[in-house]
């Protein structure tokens, strides 16, 4: 341990000097111990038993300090366990490092390999027990993305990146699938088989990136599966450079009966004490006991407590609804009508279809001519605009000319009636549109076909919600998109009431007297 501290403070001193990424660095010893003790919480007593052999990966191995500790802790167990670890690292010093510590323990020191391992797969194969690592925080992967971006189109599904590709800004979520191809297949008939993964990341996979967008999707794909089995809140300034809230996920192909369709959340931001000395941006750290109450936690399976909660799979599922309002104008003609005619749009072959460019520049000429000639009142804006249709051939034209038109011989008015297409049914208005979040229904369930689950209970949700305060709004359906999030923060907020103001005003005054104490003081 005072060797990997060590380390730490010698990568830390070095990445301060040449601004180095946050990849640069192992994790608190205890803080794999605690991802240890989750990860295999439900397999001890398997793990105990004589001749025990056990696979594990690291994709972003360091030094080795996970199979280190992985390994400490079996053999405390079970002292005839046999721990073959898999480790891959793409920083050339550290690789060296656990590569050397292998040999000195006597291990296979060819299961070290060095590289990228997204780009890189060094165990194609593997099929491994338990998956384990602390990826780079929000660091990119552009600079590599061709090889992943082209697995994930030709592939899909067959490969690593199927559920999605996260924004390039942070590889974390690619980590993730990375391992959770390497996990060994479970077999439902039999039973036998399966993986357990534990990754550490910081908050952004949580909640990033747009409904239907690739972070989404990814955890869309964890929790409909029933992949997910535990998210834990860590302690801040755990780590040695960067004091920022992290998050252990824990994934299994072989969820436990008694947490199918749910996900456990355990709040252990307060189980931390602090250190004597700190060490750069780490002052909290996990004794004994603060590992001893989150495993605690992870097996009371308690269903809403306080510290932990098992959560309903679809309660971390949404749809992001967009709700329109109609433009609402009346009719405004006159030289006006030209003046804002010419600020509205660029006025260019541009806003022309292609097939009527040769004649682009009569056809705009003919639509200012129209608009000039139109009277200054007494039409309605959809009558204008039909006019000026017929006159140009209005068809011709672009969407983003129409609407430069309809704007231009219009100007809004609340109380006016909404201006319709074509088709009689109202035009929404850009400054008016909005998004709502919806929940889904409570009897949601992906294998359920009976249940569309963009649109189920969306009106109910309008009705009840938004049109008491805006009678005219309506939903475009079309534009539902459907997205999961794990709002742990949120779930576990508890509600402090404000001090009474008394109280507040009494110590303010307490602070005045002790001010003018010091003030005589220095005046003295």
């Amino acid at each position: 341990m005072d060797m990997g501290y060590l380390f730490e403070e010698l990568i830390r001193r070095f990445a301060e000097q040449s601004n180095e990424t946050a990849g640069e660095h192992s994790t608190p010893r205890e803080v794999i111990a605690l991802c240890v003790e989750l990860l295999a919480a439900a397999d001890w007593d398997r793990l105990a038993q004589p001749g025990a052999i056990v696979t594990m990966l690291d994709c972003c191995a360091g030094t080795g300090g996970m199979a280190s500790v992985f390994e400490e802790h079996l053999r405390a167990r079970n002292g005839q366990a046999r721990l073959i670890p898999h480790l891959q690292e793409i920083n050339d010093e550290s690789y060296a490092i656990c590569k050397a510590d292998l040999l000195i323990k006597g291990q296979d020191a060819d299961n070290v390999a060095f590289g990228n391992s997204l780009t890189e797969d060094a165990f194609p194969k593997l099929a491994a027990d338990y998956c384990l690592t602390n990826p780079p925080f929000g660091v990119d992967w552009k600079g590599y993305a061709a090889p992943i971006e082209r697995e994930h189109a030709e592939l899909g599904e067959d490969g690593r990146f199927g559920p999605g590709l996260p924004a390039k800004g942070d590889g974390q979520l690619l980590f993730l699938l990375h391992l959770l191809s390497k996990l060994k297949p479970y077999d439902h008939a039999t039973g036998a088989g399966g993986g357990r993964l534990a990754i550490i990341m910081n908050g952004s996979p949580l909640f990033s990136g747009a409904p239907g967008g690739g972070e989404s999707e990814i955890r869309r794909y964890l929790i409909e599966n029933d992949l997910l089995e535990t998210v834990v809140a860590l302690p801040d300034q755990l780590f040695y450079n960067t004091g920022i809230s992290t998050y252990i996920w824990v994934i299994t192909n072989r969820k436990a009966p008694e947490r199918a369709g749910h996900v456990q959340l355990i709040d252990a931001r307060e189980q931390s004490r602090k250190m004597r000395k700190s060490l750069g941006a780490k002052r909290n750290e996990l004794a004994d006991e603060h590992i001893e109450r989150i495993v605690e936690l992870y097996h009371a399976l308690d269903l809403d407590g306080e510290q932990a909660k098992l959560v309903p799979n679809h309660r971390f599922g949404f749809r992001r609804v967009t709700i329109e309002r109609p433009i609402r104008a009346r009719y405004e003609g006159g030289p006006a009508a030209v003046e804002r005619l010419g600020v509205t749009v660029d006025w260019s072959a541009s806003q022309v279809r292609k097939s009527d460019a040769d004649r682009a520049e009569a056809i705009l000429a003919g639509i200012e001519r129209a608009v000039a000639e139109l009277p200054a009142e007494g039409l309605t804006a959809a009558a204008a605009v039909a006019r000026i249709g017929k006159v140009v051939g209005y068809t011709s034209l672009l969407k983003k000319a129409k609407d430069a038109i309809t704007a231009a011989v219009t100007v809004p008015d609340p109380e006016a009636e909404p201006l319709r297409d074509a088709k009689g049914r109202p035009q929404p208005d850009p400054d008016l549109r909005g998004q709502e979040t919806v929940p889904l229904p409570d009897t949601y369930h992906p294998d359920d076909d009976t249940i569309d689950v963009l649109t189920d209970g969306v009106d109910d949700h309008l009705k009840s919600e938004v049109l008491p305060h805006a009678s005219d709004a309506w939903v475009d359906h079309t534009k539902t998109k459907l997205g999961y999030e794990i709002p742990v923060t949120r779930i576990f907020y508890r509600y402090q009431p404000p001090r009474p103001l008394a109280e507040i005003d009494a110590d303010i005054k307490q602070v005045e007297q002790e001010i003018l104490k010091l003030l005589e003081k220095v005046t003295e």
